[in-house]
């Protein structure tokens, strides 16, 4: 949880300089899987969704999202129990329908 939380900001200080090592490790991917995954910690999810608001700065990494349809994973999310999860995914989609 605590280097979701690192890369989401060094992605918010510098996305140009970190961007091609995020693409080159399949980051997106990999916090999809995160996002997906129905034993996933709930704190986890949080910060990997609060590091998918800071990847959308990057229009290389907000196409790999696109591509990977990133918004159907954040929308299941938006209806989670967990009120605070729930929000924060609303939030990503919002924050990724401005990026467009």
């Amino acid at each position: 949880n605590e280097a979701l939380v690192a890369l989401a900001i060094a992605s918010a200080i510098d996305i140009d300089s970190v961007e091609g090592v995020f693409q080159e490790v399949e980051l997106v991917p990999t916090l999809q899987k995160m996002l997906d995954d129905p034993v996933g910690a709930v704190e986890v999810k949080f910060s990997t969704v609060g590091l998918i608001c800071s990847l959308a700065n990057s229009a290389s990494l907000r196409e790999e999202m696109e591509s990977l349809n990133l918004r159907e994973s954040l929308t299941k999310l938006s209806g989670h129990t967990n009120t605070k999860l729930a929000s924060q995914a609303d939030t990503a989609l919002a924050v990724l329908k401005e990026t467009n």
